[in-house]
């Protein structure tokens, strides 16, 4: 048995590729790139569900359901990633009127959007890209994947629990 099962500490190789510039702030800002990388990558799911747990209680249940129709195929991307957000809901609201489907102050909406760090907004990002594309697929295998539970659990991962005589019926 090698050292790290042994401790507990099993890993496996992940080999991101990234641009040159990302590899040279690693190298100025860590020992080693590869321990940089390393640890950003592993300490990243904590900082993702605090910043969820820190956000909670911001937005509605209709809110957060608004951002996952709004963000609904956005390809994510390393340089713009923490910058779509606002733009897509802006664009929801305005053009496509989800704010009126989902009795939300699309208004009030943006101004919370506009208000969050760029940190944030990325990890709301993330959120929602979880939710159509994520999920544990051995519990919720084909045909109950984004069933109604399973978006309550993902929805009160922003929003908080939400009590059963306020959720939106599906």
């Amino acid at each position: 048995m090698d050292k790290q099962r042994a401790r507990g500490t099993e890993r496996k190789v992940v080999a991101p590729l990234i641009d040159l510039s990302a590899l040279e702030w690693y190298a100025e800002n860590f020992d080693t790139p590869t321990g940089g990388a390393s640890l950003i990558l592993e300490s990243f799911p904590a900082l993702y569900l605090t910043v969820l747990s820190d956000l909670r209680g911001r937005f509605t249940e209709a809110e957060a359901r608004l951002i996952l129709d709004a963000l609904n195929g956005l390809l994510l991307t390393p340089r713009l990633v923490g910058s779509h957000l606002e733009l897509e809901v802006h664009d929801a609201v305005k053009l496509n009127g989800l704010d009126e489907k989902g009795e939300v102050d699309g208004k009030a909406l943006l101004t919370k959007l506009r208000a969050l760090t760029r940190f944030d907004r990325a990890v709301i990002e993330m959120w929602a890209r979880a939710f159509w594309v994520g999920g544990d697929r051995e519990q919720y295998p084909a045909g109950r994947y984004n069933d109604a539970d399973f978006e309550q659990r993902h929805i009160a991962m922003l929003v908080g629990e939400v009590p059963p005589e306020k959720r939106r019926r599906t």
